[in-house]
């Protein structure tokens, strides 16, 4: 048996060009839903001079996505600090700090920044003051 290799290719650049327009449904391959959230971060890495502050994208029980000014590898493990709003009545700042340890599981170029996809292995909720001066002891 036989594959015409310009026949399948045509097929799959038909199937493509039907899923841009929304005549076809496009299959998640992801196990979890992602929520388009935007909650500030503070990512820490061995190697790191200083901390980096960047904000998700989209965020899923497993992991987030975000963008930063620096390239990250695949599989480089980092401390990451998400910053959820806390919803205290009278304080539109206040936040819970989920101190995390991800791997990067994805990365790629994105219009003069760094698209960074990391899975989420451990976190705790951490006062404040706690994370803070994690933060400043690097």
């Amino acid at each position: 048996m036989s594959i015409n290799l310009s026949a399948e290719a045509a097929r799959i650049g038909e199937v493509r060009d039907l899923r841009s327009r929304g005549a076809l449904p496009y299959m998640e391959r992801r196990k979890r839903l992602r929520a388009p959230v935007r909650w500030r971060i503070t990512i820490l890495s061995p190697g790191l001079e200083d901390a980096v502050e960047s904000s998700t994208l989209n965020l899923s029980s497993d992991g987030f996505y975000c963008t930063t000014d620096i390239p990250f590898v695949r599989e480089q493990r980092l401390s990451v600090v998400l910053h959820a709003p806390a919803h205290r009545p009278g304080d539109g700042e206040a936040t819970c700090m989920l101190r995390c340890k991800a791997t990067v599981v994805r990365t790629e170029s994105k219009d003069g920044q760094y698209g960074v996809a990391c899975r989420i292995e451990d976190y705790s909720c951490d006062a404040r003051e706690t994370v803070l001066r994690s933060l400043s002891e690097g």
